[in-house]
């Protein structure tokens, strides 16, 4: 093994020609090799927690560096590794740097698409032969102009609504829900609690990471609802909230710039750790809009209880933290994945996690429930309350069978669909009989050409399946599990494993 080839690329390159390396993929995109094995980074020797215990204490570092809640809150700290690409490629690159180390190479050689890749693999030897194909100029992340753009739509949004609204729901709520409309609602009726005595606290905003809305599909779904018996929490912010939360905002970016630099075992990852952290305080910096209003809300309508699904990052951390300020007794419901290999509560879970915990945790299957009981020992009262079996599977039309020819359904999640769809188009090539049929998440933004192997099917109905590929972020797997229907998790060499 004296030739070792490291890839990092977001699409293939096949006009590439690497010839007589075994290679290292840390992404979906490939080059052409040419007498030469793929090395799994999953069968390194190396010990991953190890590596995984490394990152964890590098981001502690940062947070007594930055010496601020605030940054507790941010998506950065929360470590979303079924997520963020960013989280695998540290450990991953501390995984090669360890193999390097080990091993002797006459040549090694890595190509690029991504500069922030380009820097930390520079960082681990000047022997590495760094070949950049990166063609797009870099984004310039213009964190005031973003910020002010937030703003000025929320200022012109809660006029409107403010203008529109109905002045009063009539009568005190002791509890109340949290929701994001139209998500979890049938024919304008929330459909998620399913409890007659919650009145929902509806939220257009959040940090724009569930919804994403535009101004115009806002003020109309606001049209919608504003007859019905949902408060809006928008209703509640002042203009005076707005500069109050700006001006935050500006501040903690401005202190957060001097404490960039971030290393792990004396590798460079600092672009890494900046490009995510744009983004998740850009993301909480939108959350200071409802830090007055919540409690207006609560003391308005003399709450006690607060309900809500749970959202194990910014907008999660952020609200049951302020919940718990106003001495609300939070009951937080599973919507997701949840499992001990996801990273989500690591690190706050050392610090200051009683603020960020509901008093109860609703687990909806006992998969979950078991993996709650061991990530937070007892530290709140966690139920089990199992969900009807789902709706989803109900017309499939499961057969296993021996045969070379096989209908395989593919299910992936909200953020691996094309990780799914490069690997499937591999799978194509390699064997001619076998039809793959994508089930795409209702969020899914990723485009898929159709093939007469390759198809994007709305319903189940008139086929056998003889195989299910399924995201390990989905929470179709519980189901799965339930109906003891056979299936295969999808999980990419490059991604760590969350099941």
């Amino acid at each position: 093994m004296s030739k070792l080839l490291i890839t990092d690329l977001s699409k293939d390159h096949i006009n590439i020609v690497e010839e007589g390396y075994n290679f290292i993929n840390l992404n979906l995109g490939r080059v052409k090799t040419l007498n030469g094995n793929k090395i799994l980074l999953s069968k390194f020797k190396g010990n991953s927690s190890n590596f995984k215990s490394d990152l964890i204490k590098s981001f502690e570092k940062k947070l007594i560096e930055l010496n601020d809640p605030f940054f507790e809150e941010l998506e950065t700290f929360n470590l979303r590794n079924d997520k963020i690409i960013s989280i695998s490629k540290i450990i991953n690159l501390l995984k090669i740097n360890d193999f390097i180390s080990k091993n002797k190479f006459k040549d090694i050689k890595f190509i690029s698409d991504d500069e922030a890749s380009i820097k930390s693999i520079k960082s681990i030897s000047k022997k590495i032969k760094v070949i950049s194909v990166t063609k797009k100029s870099p984004k310039i992340k213009l964190f005031f102009i973003k910020l002010l753009k937030f703003y000025l739509k929320t200022f012109f949004i809660i006029s409107f609504i403010k203008m529109f609204s109905k002045k009063n729901l009539g009568k005190r709520r002791k509890e109340i829900g949290l929701t994001i409309f139209p998500n979890f609602f049938l024919k304008n009726k929330e459909n998620f609690y399913n409890n007659k005595k919650i009145t929902p606290l509806n939220f257009f905003f959040t940090d724009e990471t569930h919804l994403g809305l535009s101004t115009f599909q806002i003020i109309k779904y606001f049209l919608k609802i504003r007859r019905l018996e949902i408060i809006c929490s928008e209703n509640f912010i002042n203009y005076s909230d707005l500069a109050k939360g700006l001006f935050l905002s500006v501040k903690k970016f401005l202190k957060s710039q001097k404490k960039q630099n971030f290393f792990i075992n004396n590798i460079n990852f600092t672009d890494y750790y900046k490009n995510d952290f744009f983004i998740s305080l850009l993301n909480r910096s939108k959350l200071e809009i409802y830090k007055y209003a919540i409690p207006r809300v609560v003391k308005k309508y003399e709450c006690t209880k607060f309900h809500l699904y749970l959202f194990e990052y910014n907008f999660g951390f952020f609200i049951i933290n302020l919940l718990k300020k106003c001495k609300l007794n939070v009951k937080g419901y599973q919507h997701g994945i949840f499992s001990s290999n996801l990273f989500w509560l690591d690190i706050i879970s050392k610090r200051n996690l009683k603020n960020y915990l509901p008093n109860t945790v609703i687990a909806n299957n006992s998969f979950s429930f078991n993996a709650y009981k061991a990530v937070l020992k007892n530290r709140t009262k966690i139920i089990l309350k199992s969900k009807k079996n789902s709706i989803f599977f109900k017309h499939l039309n499961f057969k296993d069978k021996k045969s070379k020819i096989k209908n395989i359904l593919v299910l992936p999640g909200t953020h691996d669909v094309k990780d799914f769809y490069f690997y499937v188009l591999d799978e194509t090539k390699k064997e001619k009989d076998n039809i793959y049929f994508f089930k795409l998440h209702p969020k899914n933004k990723f485009y898929i050409n159709n093939s007469h192997r390759l198809r994007v099917i709305d319903n189940f109905k008139g086929r056998i399946f003889n195989k299910i590929l399924v995201s390990s972020t989905s929470t179709l797997i519980y189901d799965l599990k339930k109906l003891k229907i056979p299936y295969q998790i999808f999980n990419p060499d490059y991604k760590v494993i969350l099941h």
